[in-house]
């Protein structure tokens, strides 16, 4: 039974085949942006906040501004963003408390499989 049973394995594994691990799909629907320059326009409210809250007092602290605009390009490895809040979009309660100015100035940096962002 044990010769039967080496035999068949041994046939088997003869006729049986193995395909490469690492293959090259090209799904048609995926596209490298290696070589292209995107650019991006943005209108977003990324404005944090501060919240305390006690037994005895409670309070929010936010800036101004609700809104901020910023544009970004992107080019193989590296983006840059810009980012700043126009005159356009200020609340109108500025003149009660104060005026606020927001830039933001952000670049990442994509190596393989690491990323770096500086703001």
């Amino acid at each position: 039974m044990f010769k039967k049973f080496s035999l068949l394995i041994i046939f088997l594994s003869i006729y049986s085949f193995a395909q490469d691990s690492i293959d090259n799909y090209d799904f048609g629907y995926i596209e490298t942006m290696q070589n292209k320059l995107n650019i991006k326009f943005e209108l977003d409210n990324d404005v944090q906040s501060f919240r305390f809250d006690n037994e005895i007092i409670s309070y929010t602290v936010k800036p101004n501004t609700g809104l901020r605009t910023s544009i970004s390009a992107n080019y193989q490895f590296l983006t840059l963003r810009i980012g700043y809040s126009p005159k356009f979009l200020e609340s109108h309660d500025s003149g009660l408390r104060g005026n606020t100015n927001i830039f933001k100035l952000n670049l990442s940096i994509f190596v393989k499989n690491w990323m770096q962002t500086f703001e």
